[in-house]
C-alpha cells in the first residue's frame, strides 16, 4: 500500500511505463540503475506468491497479483500515467 500511495502522489516507476525510454536512451545498465526498488520488490513478491500458490495446488490466479501485472503491462499514448493507475488500484483495494 505504501508504494501505491507514493506512486499515486506522483512517484513514477512502479508500473514501468518509462522503462523502455530509459533503456532506449541510456542502455540496459541504466534501466537497472533507474529501476524502482518498489517495483522490483513487488514484482518479486508476485512471483513468490504465484509459486507458493502453485505449490499449494491453487489453480486460480491471485486477483491482486493479476491486477498488478496487468497495470505493469499497460503501454501506449492513451494509457493513464502511473499516478492515476496507482490511484485506481488503491480505490479497488479500498472498495
Amino acid at each position: 500500500m505504501r508504494a501505491l500511495r507514493a506512486c499515486s502522489a506522483g512517484a513514477w516507476g512502479l508500473f514501468g511505463q518509462n522503462d523502455e525510454s530509459y533503456q532506449a536512451a541510456l542502455g540496459a545498465s541504466a534501466l537497472r540503475r533507474f529501476e524502482s526498488a518498489d517495483a522490483r520488490d513487488l514484482t518479486e513478491m508476485v512471483t513468490q506468491i504465484e509459486h507458493l500458490r502453485a505449490h499449494l495446488g491453487y489453480a486460480e490466479p491471485n486477483q491482486l497479483c493479476e491486477r498488478f501485472k496487468a497495470h505493469r503491462a499497460l503501454r501506449g499514448p492513451n494509457v493513464p500515467g502511473e499516478p492515476k493507475l496507482a490511484k485506481s488500484l488503491l480505490e479497488e483495494l479500498e472498495a
